[in-house]
């Protein structure tokens, strides 16, 4: 686990998290349910994905800790630079969107480091991917809507639009959390090639998440770092987000 931390191995963190909180615990046994009462109208791979969403509605610690770590953006801005504004602001709502959305890909990351249960389950891939990133897009819309709501109500960032400004954002930023997700784990003794500018490859990969979700929500954040934001805004960061997720999951399925 100390290692996991030094290296900033969120995944692994997570999956001790995991681990822990299911040992010693005893499942109590109940009849399978019939599957028309349960989704009578769902395809196979929402059903798969279903998982996840079951697996967050029961950890309400983990949707408390989305919905307080909303204040941070405000919080960092006005510490390091003196306004709720700025490019401090705006990485911090990039990277809190981006831990939000992590927070629904448990089931994403399982499958791309052992994919034998879903190919038992004989659902197709690109299916299961694209239903599966309904949730991470849910969790950063919300949790950017809440954030820049919190920024709106304190008159640091004035104007109504910025709700659903991250509204739209959300989306988006769900790219960097899928892709985070079905990377391979971080190995700290892969440094990568001998060279005199270089970085291991686990270091590469996140670094392209982010720039990822960079690009997916780059209105929000050069708004935000503005101070101001207009109807244009809007439009424009509905056509980011549409392209940078619906590019990834063309690419990543054609990849799988």
């Amino acid at each position: 686990m100390l290692l996991a931390a030094a290296f900033l191995n969120v995944p692994l963190l997570t999956w001790i998290a995991e681990d822990s909180h299911w040992r010693g615990r005893r499942l109590a046994s109940r009849p399978w349910p019939r599957p028309a009462a349960v989704a009578p109208r769902l395809r196979p791979s929402f059903v798969l994905a279903w998982a996840d969403w079951r697996r967050l509605g029961r950890r309400p610690a983990v949707l408390t800790a989305l919905a307080v770590s909303a204040l941070a953006p405000a919080l960092a801005g006005a510490a390091f630079t003196g306004r709720a504004h700025g490019w401090v602001t705006a990485a911090v709502l990039l990277a809190g969107a981006i831990a939000a959305g992590t927070q629904g890909t448990g089931a994403t990351r399982r499958d791309s480091n052992d994919p034998a249960l879903r190919r038992l389950l004989g659902v197709d891939a690109d299916a299961a991917l694209v239903a599966r990133a309904v949730l991470p897009a849910l969790l950063g819309a919300v949790w950017l809507a809440l954030a820049l709501a919190l920024l709106a109500v304190t008159g640091e960032l004035p104007g109504a639009l910025w709700p659903l400004l991250g509204l739209a954002a959300g989306p988006g930023t769900a790219a960097a959390a899928l892709r985070i997700a079905r990377t391979a784990p971080i190995n700290p003794a892969d440094q990568g090639p001998d060279a005199p500018v270089t970085a291991p490859p686990w270091l590469l990969t996140r670094a392209g998440s982010v720039l990822l979700g960079l690009a997916a929500a780059w209105p929000t954040l050069r708004a935000v770092y503005g101070g101001h934001v207009h109807a244009s805004t809007f439009g424009a960061q509905v056509v980011f987000a549409a392209v940078v997720l619906g590019g990834y999951l063309m690419l990543a399925v054609r990849s799988a």
